[in-house]
């Protein structure tokens, strides 16, 4: 389960704290919450950020620095942050396969955290086209409304029945495209 965090968030004086307590008390393992955070976060208090991430990854949370290559990004955040992954904006993908720049962007952002041994999400994904594409160029996970608009906490319990079931909640390109998983949902005003 991915989760979003603000700077504000991150930055509070009991936050790894309250995290730790989380995952207790909801018997969670903690390699399978994401926590991710924009790289607005590392700005303010680059060293505060660097001890926070650093007792997160100590409880055992994955941290996804989201929405890279746009903002405050900085290549260092790579080297300077214990992330695991780096989820690509979707400023890139929007135009991949029409615009050499975005292409070239995108391919060298994932060669690189490749060698830093790091996980790449493309977001932005909404078309089979740019699937097939980030898939080309070996971003490892995607996500975009594609796959799913956003879901409600009943559609989300739902998928996730699906899955105890025994079928794939989240990969369309296994599943029949002419079947939709949530035909009737529809994205928030």
């Amino acid at each position: 389960m991915a989760v979003n965090v603000s700077a504000v968030q991150l930055m509070a004086p009991n936050f790894v704290a309250t995290v730790a307590e989380i995952i207790t008390e909801y018997k969670v393992d903690p390699q399978l919450l994401i926590l991710e955070i924009t790289e607005s976060a590392f700005v303010s208090d680059p060293m505060r950020a660097f001890l926070v991430l650093t007792e997160l990854k100590r409880i055992g949370v994955q941290l996804a620095l989201d929405d890279f290559g746009t903002g405050y990004s900085s290549l260092s955040y790579l080297k300077q942050f214990p992330v695991d992954i780096v989820k690509l904006d979707q400023t890139f993908i929007a135009d991949l396969s029409r615009d050499a720049t975005s292409h070239a962007i995108v391919l060298k952002i994932i060669e690189l955290a490749h060698l830093l041994k790091l996980h790449v999400v493309s977001e932005g994904i909404e078309t089979a086209e740019q699937a097939a594409e980030v898939q080309n160029l070996e971003s490892e996970y995607c996500q975009g409304y594609y796959f799913s608009l956003p879901l409600n906490a009943g559609q989300l319990d739902r998928l996730m029945r699906r899955s105890s079931a025994g079928t794939n909640p989240c990969l369309p390109l296994a599943l029949d495209q002419s079947k939709p998983i949530f035909p009737t949902v529809t994205p928030p005003l």
